[in-house]
Parts: C-alpha cells; sequence; structure tokens
C-alpha cells in the first residue's frame, strides 16, 4: 500500500448521513490520517460509534473529522476472502483526528492524550484522540500524548511510561519524548500507523493563534529575553536532562536560508572539538517544516537552535550595571580565553560585541560568546558585510571604502572588536561614538585609557595592543593569553564607582564632534 496522504483508493462509495463533527476547521493546525489498513479499520469503527449514536464519545468525538462517504479497501490490501458479509465490512469510514486550538482536551497542560476509547457514554476515559475501541489491545488505553513545551512554544510528541511509539519507522520512543519537527512525521502506534501533518497556512497565524491559545488557559505568553528583527531568544529545559537551556527560534526565509544553514555548519563543526566554558554549545536544532537545505514552505519554517548554558543577560547589561571593575576583569578575561579558543581552531567569528556575549552568571562570574551567523573557518577574507559597524576593525572599513584592491582581514578583527568592548566594560563605556571607530576615535580612547592606569597598568597596555590600527601591530589571542595582565589581580581600594565616566563621555563627545 502506498504512503500516500490520499484515502484508500475506492472500487465504490456508499453515500452517508453527515456526521455532527464541525465543518470549521480554521483554527486546525495539524491532523493525524490512519497510514496503513490496520489504522484505517480502527478509525472506521471510531467513526461508526460516532454516527451511530450522538450520545457516545461526547468528549472524543470532539477530535474526529469523518468524510461524508465511506470507502470499500481496494482489492490488492483487503487480504480477506471476498464473501459479501466480509465485502460490507470493508466499506469504511475515513478521515483524521484533528488538533484545533478551538477544541481544548481534557487536560490542557498535559496535551492531546491518545489512546483507546470504550465507546461506552458512561465511562470517560479522558482520552482526546481515541485510536481504537475496546477490543483492540495494541493501544493501550493511555498510550501516547501531543503537548506544547510552553517554555519554547515547540510541540512534542511523548510515549507514557511502558508504551512505544515508533517515529519515522526507526526512532522507537518508550516513555520518552521526541520533537514534532517536521512538517511531516510517520508515527506507529501499537501497530497502527499514521502520518502527523501541520496544516496552518502561514507562521505569523500560528504564532498568533498559539497566543491566543495560551491566554485562554490563563499563560502567560512565552518569555523572550532577546528579542530582534531576525529572531527571538527563549529561555526553555531540555526534555531529557531538564538542564536550561537557550533557544533560539528564526523565520527561514529565502532571503536568510543560506545564512541559518551557514551558522548551524559553524556550530557543528565547532562541536567536534573538546567544549570550552566561555563558548556556547549547540545541543539540537529544530527544523519545522523543511529540511534546511531544502526549498523554503510557505506554510511553518521556523529553526530553532537549542544551545547551552542559559545565559539571559548580555555584556550589553554588564557594561551598563553596577558590577565591580574585578569582576570585570574577569569577565573580560574568560572572554579572551574563548577567542583564543576560536582561533586556535580556525574559528574566525567576525562579530565580537557586547551583544554577542553573554553573562552565564555573576557569582561565580562567568562569560560566553555565541552568535555565530558571521564566523567562518576561513584564515582570510575579503567580505566586509559581516560584523556590526561600530565594531569593526580598521582594515575592514579598508575594504568598505577600497574594494577589492584592499588587502584581506583575517582574525585579527576579532581582537579588535574584543578590545573596543573591553574599553566599554573596563571603563564603564555603553556605545558613544558613530558607526565607525575612526582614527579620532581611537586618539579619543587612547587618551581614556589613561585613566585606568593608576588601576589596570597591564590591563591599559593589553588594551592597546588589541586596539592597534595597523592589524600588524595588534596583539593575537594567544599571545595575549600570556600577557602580564591576565596574571594580575586587582589591588584592594582601586575600584571604579562609574560616577566620573558621565562626565568623561561628555567630554570626549565634545572633542570627537
Amino acid at each position: 500500500m502506498s504512503d500516500s496522504f490520499d484515502s484508500p483508493q475506492a472500487n465504490d462509495t456508499v453515500p452517508n448521513t453527515p456526521t455532527n463533527i464541525a465543518d470549521d476547521h480554521e483554527n486546525d493546525f495539524a491532523i493525524l490520517i490512519p497510514d496503513n489498513d490496520a489504522a484505517r479499520v480502527a478509525f472506521s469503527a471510531v467513526a461508526e460509534l460516532i454516527q451511530l449514536d450522538n450520545d457516545r464519545m461526547p468528549h472524543a468525538r470532539r477530535f474526529v473529522h469523518i468524510n461524508p462517504n465511506r470507502s470499500l479497501l481496494s482489492p490488492e490490501t483487503n487480504t480477506d476472502t471476498d464473501t459479501s458479509e466480509q465485502v460490507v465490512r470493508a466499506l469504511l469510514y475515513s478521515g483524521y483526528y484533528r488538533l484545533n486550538f478551538d477544541i481544548v482536551p481534557s487536560n490542557p497542560l498535559l496535551g492531546w492524550l491518545i489512546g483507546r476509547g470504550t465507546g461506552d457514554p458512561e465511562e470517560e476515559t479522558g482520552v482526546d484522540l481515541s485510536l481504537s475501541i475496546a477490543g483492540g489491545k495494541s493501544v493501550r488505553k493511555r498510550h501516547a500524548r501531543i503537548t506544547f513545551d510552553f517554555k519554547t512554544d515547540i510541540l512534542i510528541l511523548i510515549a507514557e511510561k511502558g508504551r512505544k511509539v515508533l517515529v519515522n519507522g526507526k526512532h522507537e520512543l518508550k516513555g520518552s519524548q521526541r520533537v514534532l519537527g517536521a512538517l511531516v512525521t510517520s508515527l506507529d502506534i501499537g501497530g497502527l500507523r499514521y502520518r502527523f501533518q501541520y496544516t496552518v497556512q502561514g507562521h505569523s497565524a500560528y504564532q498568533h493563534r498559539l497566543a491566543e491559545y495560551k491566554a485562554k488557559l490563563g499563560l502567560p505568553p512565552t518569555p523572550a529575553f532577546e528579542a530582534g528583527s531576525t529572531c527571538t531568544v527563549l529561555a526553555g529545559v531540555h526534555q531529557t536532562t531538564g538542564a536550561l537551556v537557550a533557544v533560539k527560534r528564526m523565520n527561514r526565509s529565502k532571503r536568510n536560508a543560506s545564512h541559518i544553514s551557514h551558522e548551524i555548519d559553524i556550530l557543528h563543526s565547532i562541536q567536534k572539538h573538546d567544549p570550552h566554558p566561555n563558548i556556547c554549545r549547540l545541543v539540537d536544532d529544530i527544523l519545522i517544516g523543511n529540511d534546511r537545505h531544502g526549498p523554503i514552505d510557505s506554510r511553518i519554517d521556523e529553526v530553532y537552535l537549542i544551545y547551552t548554558p542559559l545565559a539571559a543577560n548580555t555584556f550589553g547589561h554588564l557594561i551598563s550595571s553596577g558590577v565591580n571593575r574585578s569582576d570585570r576583569v574577569l569577565f573580560f578575561k574568560q572572554i579572551l580565553q574563548g577567542v583564543a579558543y576560536l582561533h586556535s581552531i580556525g574559528v574566525m567569528h567576525r562579530d565580537i560585541k557586547p551583544a554577542n556575549l553573554m553573562v552565564v552568571s555573576y557569582r561565580p562570574p562567568r562569560g560566553m560568546i555565541t552568535d555565530f551567523g558571521h564566523a567562518t573557518f576561513e584564515k582570510t577574507s575579503k567580505d566586509h558585510h559581516k560584523g556590526t559597524l561600530c565594531y569593526l576593525a580598521p582594515e575592514v572599513w579598508n575594504l568598505k571604502r577600497g574594494g577589492e584592491s584592499a588587502p584581506a582581514y583575517d582574525e585579527m578583527v576579532d581582537m579588535f572588536a574584543l578590545g573596543v568592548t573591553a574599553y566599554q566594560l573596563l571603563c564603564f563605556e555603553t556605545w558613544w561614538w558613530g558607526e565607525e571607530v575612526s582614527a579620532e576615535v581611537s586618539e579619543s580612547i587612547d587618551g581614556h585609557l589613561e585613566h585606568l592606569d593608576s588601576s589596570l597598568p597591564t590591563g591599559v597596555t593589553l588594551l592597546r595592543h588589541m586596539l592597534a590600527r595597523d592589524p600588524a601591530a595588534r596583539i593575537s589571542a594567544k599571545n595575549a593569553l600570556e600577557a602580564a595582565f591576565m596574571r594580575y589581580t586587582m589591588a584592594p581600594g582601586t575600584e571604579h564607582s562609574g560616577i566620573e565616566t558621565n562626565q568623561r563621555r561628555k567630554k570626549m563627545k565634545l572633542e570627537i564632534s
């Protein structure tokens, strides 16, 4: 039998009275379609009970769509002997099970329970998607469930304890769970095979309806601790380990598909090396709708990147906070160690900036590098479209102005960007210059560093080497790790309160205006 989504081919149809099931499927977001003869026969038995008696299965019937005509199994799939009784029994109701934001399951927080119903109006089992009725033992009363992880809005399938579900013919779930990430997923439940398929048209409509559904349940909107024009970062819980994770949700389009695929490839390549405490780790990448190398679908096309550890604040928050300078020094040293690690495995990040540096914890201080969308394994590059303008090294600006005639840049661009970030971090400075760290801005920054000489003399020396406008004179990450500052501990009483920073910032703005 073909694995198509169409109803089984029929050589005869018998008119039937329309069901009482509502035809308004506007808020259906997914359906579960019987996909082998055993599942079709089981569905027909459920549908027949519903059709014959309006009192039967009052709850479960709400999730069932029954087609108006019964279909006769084609001869090549009907293995019964040809008797009139068996032919009559082969006339089956066809249809599917509905997941709909307007039809709430028995326990909304636990999701849609999949199992075996009794058909007895006096005995409601709490099953939402009744795959069969009493008598068949292959499907248990409580076999599996489909539910949202409301922390991330990801839909997952959970096999109940002691129950088995086979996903896509090869992944066995037994008391475990799996994300329903693909547009179509094959599920074998007790020998009954189904196709789970998303049906909602459009990502925005799906998110809007999901938000309304959560509001109906009294749940708050999924919190995002970082949101931009291209992605949203959410807090989540790893379903296997229970660890807190960061979930980066992106809408994939023709415009950004290659960029997203590139970021995933870079992260997978980094995963092949030993983990580093100051580099984020990709736990999983989940695509809702399509393979990331395949065509863009017009319906749901989302990518979820699951990172660990969870970090809710960026260095942007750290810079503007009241965290003391000694802790800031520790954060800086950790990021420098992370950059040195990336360079040692051949990765040029190309977008080091406060927004891409995360605070995992304040006590003890722990920083982390994230966002590898602009990273590359190339040793040199002339691509001047990568990075953030106000953190670009002078050699990248030379390419922007001089085109192909300007020399290529290398990993030293990361050291310049980190130098600018470290200046902000250690001098309590938010971004005050324009879109370019020009020679004039560099001169003002250098003058500002003089104020650190008394408390961080070796730190000032290191920062000046990192901020050298000539990349040949700039210090490498490896050599920076060996600098005296990396062994330096601030003396008591040298903390910076940040009070005089605003006065110096105003003065510098006047000097470069």
